[in-house]
């Protein structure tokens, strides 16, 4: 059965910014962390029930105000925007930041509201305007390398399919999925991107029945799923990569004879790591 969910890509960066709202300020230049994560619903001066789609306390006492947007920046949006950021500070009386994330087109957007007294210019940040093809050979540097990543990389483990890229977007999601389970992640880390990358999984496969299926063995980090990535890297000659995967799957107590044939290691080589 197809899965469906709804508004995937607000419940995405909710998702993603619960867990990781301290990489989620690094990655808005935010020179702070999170203090706590407050109720999204504001009261209004004329008792009216508004939500934004996440509002956080930081620990010098700055309320950072995010929005995600799946398509271009209009005027309306600015507007609302202002208003909900006008009566966080009326109701508060806090310092507030407004951010929004865009999937849409930084050129067709509209960046500042401009409306009698009103001077409204959030900070925006556009995901189609960082090379993804970029970023991921980093990561994957980083994985062969056992180099540690930043919380820019965490952002990027799950919102790398909606940057710029020569791939179609489907092909860039299946390299995350891949990619996810040989880069240097803590246990929780990689529960909390695995999380996200299964809405990803969503957005892009629900659909394709068959296609979830495959790819959810992969995000679950199922051995089959293993052996292919292992395959494609040891086909490269890469064979300090193939140790150092052969390495990440004795820690997951496979046996040296199964890790042989996945890695394309001699047994030897395998019995001495």
């Amino acid at each position: 059965m197809s899965k469906k969910i709804q508004q995937p890509y607000d419940k995405l960066q909710k998702t993603f910014t619960r867990a990781f709202g301290n990489e989620t300020l690094k990655f808005l230049k935010i020179d702070s962390e999170v203090k706590e994560f407050l109720s999204t619903e504001i009261i209004s001066i004329d008792n009216r029930s508004k939500f934004v789609d996440m509002l956080i306390q930081t620990v010098d006492d700055l309320l950072i105000h995010i929005e995600f947007h799946s398509g271009d920046i209009r005027k309306s949006t600015l507007y609302r925007n202002n208003a909900y950021s006008a009566d966080l500070a009326n109701i508060t009386k806090k310092d507030v930041r407004s951010f929004i994330i865009s999937l849409g087109d930084k050129d067709k957007s509209v960046l500042e509201l401009k409306m009698e007294n009103i001077h409204y210019t959030p900070d925006c940040e556009f995901l189609r305007e960082y090379d993804g093809d970029e970023i991921l050979n980093t990561l994957k540097d980083k994985m062969y390398n056992q180099r540690d990543i930043t919380g820019e990389d965490l952002f990027f483990l799950v919102f790398l399919p909606f940057t710029s890229h020569q791939r179609s977007d489907e092909e860039m999601a299946e390299e995350m999925f891949e990619l996810t389970n040989f880069v240097p992640l803590t246990e929780e880390q990689k529960i909390n991107i695995k999380q996200c990358q299964k809405i990803i999984l969503a957005i892009y496969f629900g659909e394709d029945d068959e296609k979830m299926h495959e790819l959810e063995g992969l995000i679950n980090m199922e051995c089959t799923y293993f052996q292919r990535y292992e395959e494609k890297i040891v086909t490269e000659g890469l064979k300090k990569q193939a140790i150092e995967i052969a390495k990440k799957l004795k820690k997951r107590e496979i046996g040296n004879t199964e890790i042989a044939e996945i890695t394309k290691l001699d047994l030897k080589t395998v019995e001495q790591l």
